[in-house]
């Protein structure tokens, strides 16, 4: 029972929060060979905290103000893949027709692959009768973690959680089998640049470029709230699909 019933959610401030966070980062670039410059960086990090956030932004999200919780931090991303080309075609030198068609061209592409991040998992019920946000539903023994087969309409195995009623869940905060998809996004870019015969000094950029070339649905994180219709369900998505845009730029 709650001791003083008569009072509703009172804020608790609370200033010994502590994260760890472990990196490495590996990084290539491969600079003007043949018209190509090629960049490369691959970064792998573990990030740990044991509350939440701040106090106007997640804030603890934990059953116990005061108890801490050490989990996967929320902006916690193990993976970060960056590959970056340029390449501009090598100048020709030949008859002036040919030269005003091979020269001028460029290709230009960035690919990312971001690994998901971690999911807060909680109850919509007041099961612990306390009005607490940050309730934690119970596990359900004998279920596994994971599914067979995810989809945007399952993501997890949701018949692992049940309400907490009466007691603080036990279901761990952030569960450590739950991330959100990865992204995998993928600009192109060709431009052409033309001289004006009148000042080669100036010069007219055309750009053709694609973002999310590939299409691929850029999906966010799945709904982590036990007691919702949508829990376990990915409803959003964190990019837009493919987008083409027509660009002319005057250098003069």
């Amino acid at each position: 029972d709650r001791p003083y019933p008569e009072y509703a959610q009172m804020r608790v401030l609370d200033y010994h929060g502590a994260s760890i966070y472990e990196g490495g980062l590996f990084h290539f670039e491969q600079r003007l060979a043949y018209g190509l410059n090629l960049t490369t960086s691959y970064q792998y990090s573990r990030y740990w905290d044991n509350q939440g956030g701040g106090t106007n932004q997640e804030r603890s999200q934990t059953q116990i103000a005061q108890a801490k919780v050490w989990a996967n931090g929320l902006t916690e991303q193990h993976q970060n893949l960056v590959i970056a080309a340029v390449y501009n075609t090598p100048k020709y030198h030949g008859n002036a027709v040919a030269q005003h068609i091979l020269n001028g061209w460029g290709l230009n592409s960035i690919y990312q692959y971001l690994s998901g991040g971690p999911v807060f998992v909680n109850q919509a019920q007041d099961g612990q009768n306390n009005a607490n946000n940050f309730e934690y539903p119970d596990l359900v023994p004998g279920q596994p973690n994971g599914i067979p087969k995810r989809s945007i309409n399952e993501w997890f195995n949701t018949a692992r959680f049940t309400e907490a009623v009466g007691h603080y869940g036990d279901a761990p905060r952030n569960p450590n089998w739950i991330f959100a998809p990865a992204e995998d996004p993928l600009t192109f870019e060709i431009n052409r640049t033309f001289a004006m015969p009148f000042n080669e000094q100036q010069k007219l950029s055309l750009q053709l470029q694609g973002f999310n070339i590939l299409n691929h649905p850029q999906f966010g994180a799945p709904n982590g709230t036990y007691g919702s219709g949508s829990f376990g369900q990915i409803g959003s998505t964190v990019l837009d699909n493919r987008e083409v845009q027509l660009v002319a730029k005057y250098f003069f």
